[in-house]
């Protein structure tokens, strides 16, 4: 973890950056741009794992593919099921 200048918190000028916290939170926005739908994310070790329930098996890939160039060199583990 490091220290980050960021100006518009007005409590402190440095605030600690967690890094798994802020990929979590892309990966979720990128999720609910394409299904607008609960999928959980969860980063444990060097993997991704989705979790959840989408319509078909397109959005289970689509779901997958949205956290490809997120993930880095994570493995995604894609436990979504087809409801």
């Amino acid at each position: 973890m490091s220290l980050t200048a960021y100006p518009e918190l007005p409590a402190s000028r440095y605030f600690r950056v967690d890094t798994d916290h802020k990929l979590h939170e892309m990966m979720q926005r990128a999720v609910a741009r394409l299904h607008g739908r609960d999928i959980g994310i969860q980063l444990h070790d060097r993997q991704v794992i989705l979790t959840g329930t989408v319509r078909s098996w397109a959005e289970k890939q689509t779901a997958q593919e949205s956290i490809r160039a997120l993930s880095g060199s994570r493995r995604i583990v894609n436990e979504l099921h087809v409801g």
